[in-house]
């Protein structure tokens, strides 16, 4: 009897089968724990293979990624020495910083001499001023010297630590066990020490030297600070005493004595270091003077051409009959503004360059009285220049100086008693002379009674007060000169290009300057005190004083200098054109012609690169971050999206013309119809002199958008043709003869090429010719009418006969009209 099973219950056995039999993972372990003990030799063997290759593919791993190591880190050995020795050899010259920390030690015992050894009776203001200079150049030299030297020292030690760190590297030491490969690897060591050793030496030994050089610069520089300090404190000692007693009275013995001789070298050694130092940091502005110089002399030659060509009272004037001595004068006597803090001895040669350039000039213009008083003047005021020279008191100095004082009150006094007192124009000058006399007077009590440093500073302040105050009166009046010229210049001229300002201020500008005058003179009278340093040195802090605004940094000197020097570039630039201008008209005026001159185009080729050669100077002159000129033009083309393309488009054009030259000033041109010569190109615009005229003011962008015709690129001819009508049953053979002979002979048409008449139509009552010629296009009208004055006479004399218009008319009376009609 079979039992049937329910399909449920045989699906719910299947998982209890599993439960009740042993995994194939615990069979395993249970057969290889049953057969450890059982296992063959040979097995074991294989066991020991496999473990020992194991090993060997691990060592053999290790070695390699040493071996990578090593290669990487003898590479970077090499690639550091070779670059260590590239670099000692463009590195600064450790000899010539030693040179020149010798040189500053040399210079630094010069300035020393007179205030902390040779001490003499007493401390002069005049020898602490010039060693105040001196080591405050110093000081600026050494610490930039330092600066560098730091630099240096900074780089080798950047050196140093990336070879130590790179032979510290343990994998350098790690030797491959492999023979062969050992082999190898000492060869490459060997290759690395003959190409480091050499460099790694020199590296030590720069090391060495720039440490020596550090120590030096270190002490030369606190030993120069602390100089400086004590001779600021001597000044400012010798000013709070200047009314005491320093040296016995003038008759009274020395109490100490050092020769002359010797006082005169160090003063000359310790003023030419002053000088040089000074010259050296403001050379590239004394270029810079030169050339306004230069610029200034052009502009009086082409004003005085200008007026004497018109034959006026005005070709009497001084910068008309001397142009260079009044442009190196007035540059010279305006160059004091820019050197106020200049050494003495720089000083003295702007005002001899004026000095000088003046008596050249002055000639013939003022009596020879007063030539005479400029010229004793202008000596006593270089001797006693010579005078404050000597940096130390000395009793043959002092009886210099009586000498001096008593000449310049015995001379201002005769000069005030006498009679050409009168005469003067300048009445100033006699407040001059007069303070001459005050000042050299309290300068000679002040000696005789042992108040040395007081009377030098009042004697040479007596000398120049009025030599400088008589400087300032002819600057006022060249200046009042110049403009009052350059205003009717202007007036009567045609160019409108430069410079109108001058008809505003024309008559104002001499008040303007003698008030600015008058405080320079007494800034450079009075900067000769010590209590002027005091004065101006809070002054020149704060105009040096770093400002902040936000992540914007600035000074007052820095943005003065910016605008300084963005209007000197505009000035340039349109000084430019005043010259190119002035050729047009001259050439204009004279009827020869406007081709060949060496202008056009390249003006305003030379004011775009003299204004952008301006505002980069500018912000690097200031200080000012250049990154701010792209703030400046990232917003400028912020306005030309929003709406300045038109501008734009024209300053665009302007370079365009500029570089191409499809046109250039003193072209004959035609636009729109309107005939007229190029007249100036500037940066938006260009001006058109019309021939009935008149002026037109073209954009640029038109110049170039428009059909222009220029007559001038056709080496300044033209093809013109005239007609004319000769009666019916004329021999037109002979016709034509005559017109082309008739041009022939006409001196204003041009003879290539030839002339050429030909007959065109019938007309009503002639039969018409073309007479075809060319002409220079500077003298279209005279050709054109002296060919008709030729073809007529030629007409009568060949007897021609010229028609006149002709008509018939046929008239039928109104009797016979009507029959007709019947």
């Amino acid at each position: 009897m079979c039992t049937t099973v329910k399909p449920f219950a045989g699906y719910f056995l299947i998982p209890l089968l599993f439960l009740l039999l042993p995994t194939p993972a615990v069979r395993a372990q249970d057969t290889l724990q049953a057969n450890r003990d059982s296992v063959s030799p040979f097995v074991q063997k294989v066991i020991r293979a496999a473990n020992a290759d194991r090993e060997k593919s691990s060592a053999a791993f290790k070695e390699g990624l040493t071996a990578i190591r090593q290669r990487a880190v003898c590479n970077k050995l090499i690639r550091t020495a070779q670059e260590v020795k590239l670099y000692l050899n463009a590195a600064p010259d450790t000899a010539a910083f030693k040179k020149s920390l010798q040189a500053a030690t040399a210079a630094y015992k010069i300035a020393r001499d007179g205030i902390f050894t040779n001490k003499g009776t007493t401390q002069t203001e005049r020898n602490l001023s010039v060693s105040s200079v001196v080591l405050n150049r110093l000081i600026a030299d050494v610490s930039a010297r330092k600066k560098q030297i730091d630099q240096h020292s900074a780089n080798l030690s950047r050196f140093r630590t990336r070879l130590d760190s790179l032979l510290s590297d343990p994998v350098i030491y790690a030797f491959p066990a492999d023979s062969a490969s050992l082999l190898r690897y000492l060869k490459r060591l060997r290759v690395i020490a003959r190409e480091g050793n050499p460099s790694d030496n020199a590296l030590n030994q720069a090391m060495i030297d720039v440490d020596a050089l550090q120590n030096q610069t270190d002490g030369l520089l606190l030993d120069l600070t602390a100089s400086y300090d004590d001779v600021e404190t001597l000044r400012k000692d010798l000013a709070s005493i200047s009314l005491k007693r320093e040296l016995p009275d003038i008759w009274a013995a020395a109490k100490h004595y050092r020769p002359l001789s010797e006082i005169l070298h160090y003063s000359y050694a310790k003023e030419k270091m002053a000088f040089r130092f000074y010259l050296r940091s403001n050379l590239y502005l004394i270029w810079l003077l030169v050339l306004l110089a230069a610029l200034l002399y052009r502009g009086h030659r082409s004003l005085g051409k200008k007026i004497t060509a018109k034959n006026d009272a005005d070709a009497e004037k001084l910068i008309v009959r001397h142009p260079l001595g009044t442009a190196v004068f007035i540059v010279a006597s305006l160059s004091q503004f820019l050197f106020i803090t200049a050494p003495f001895i720089f000083s003295i040669c702007i005002w001899l360059i004026a000095i000088v350039s003046l008596i050249t000039f002055a000639r013939g213009y003022i009596t020879a009285y007063w030539l005479r008083f400029w010229i004793v003047t202008s000596l006593l005021f270089l001797t006693a220049c010579a005078n404050n020279l000597i940096l130390q008191a000395s009793r043959t100095e002092r009886w210099v100086m009586f000498c001096l004082s008593v000449a310049g009150v015995v001379y201002g006094l005769s000069l005030l008693a006498s009679r050409h007192r009168h005469a003067l124009k300048e009445k100033t000058i006699v407040v001059f002379i007069r303070f001459l006399v005050i000042a050299e007077a309290l300068s000679l009590l002040l000696n005789i009674f042992g108040r040395y440093n007081t009377a030098k500073i009042l004697l040479n302040v007596g000398y120049t007060g009025i030599v400088v105050g008589i400087i300032f009166i002819w600057l006022t009046r060249l200046l009042s000169e110049q403009l009052s010229l350059g205003q009717r210049f202007y007036r009567n001229t045609d160019s409108k290009t430069s410079l109108l300002w001058l008809h505003d201020i024309g008559t104002k500008m001499p008040i303007l300057l003698y008030g600015i005058f008058g405080l320079s003179w007494l800034v450079i009278v009075g900067r000769q005190f010590y209590l002027f340093n005091r004065i101006f040195e809070p002054l020149k802090a704060f105009l040096h004083a770093e400002r902040t605004i936000g992540s914007y940094s600035f000074s007052v000197n820095g943005i003065f200098l910016f605008i300084a020097i963005m209007l000197f570039s505009l000035m340039l630039s349109r000084l430019i054109s005043f010259l190119a201008d002035y050729r047009i008209g001259t050439a204009r005026s004279a009827g020869t012609g406007l081709k060949g001159l060496p202008i056009g185009s390249w003006v305003l080729l030379a004011r775009i690169i003299i204004i952008s050669v301006g505002v980069f100077l500018a912000f690097a002159a200031s200080g000012l971050p250049l990154d701010r000129l792209t703030i400046v033009l990232g917003a400028l083309g912020v306005g030309i999206g929003l709406g300045l393309q038109s501008l734009v488009s024209n300053l665009v054009s302007g370079l365009i013309i500029a570089f191409e030259k499809p046109v250039n000033v003193g072209d004959l041109v035609e636009i729109n119809g309107k005939t007229g010569h190029m007249r100036s190109i500037g940066f938006r615009s260009s001006i058109v002199a019309l021939t009935n005229g008149a002026s037109l003011v073209v954009p640029n962008g038109d110049i170039l958008n428009t059909h222009v015709v220029n007559w001038s690129l056709s080496k300044g001819s033209k093809q013109l043709r005239i007609s004319v009508g000769v009666a019916y049953g004329s021999d037109l053979a002979q016709v034509k003869s005559v017109l082309e002979a008739a041009a022939g002979q006409c001196e204003a048409v041009l003879p290539l090429p030839k002339p050429n008449a030909v007959a065109t139509k019938f007309s009503d009552s002639a039969v018409s010719f073309d007479l075809i010629f060319w002409a220079s296009t500077f003298n279209e009208t005279a050709a054109v009418h002296n060919l008709i004055a030729a073809v007529d006479a030629a007409f009568k004399a060949n007897g021609i006969v010229i028609p006149l218009p002709q008509a018939e008319v046929h008239w039928t009376p109104p009797a016979q009209e009507n029959e007709a009609t019947a």
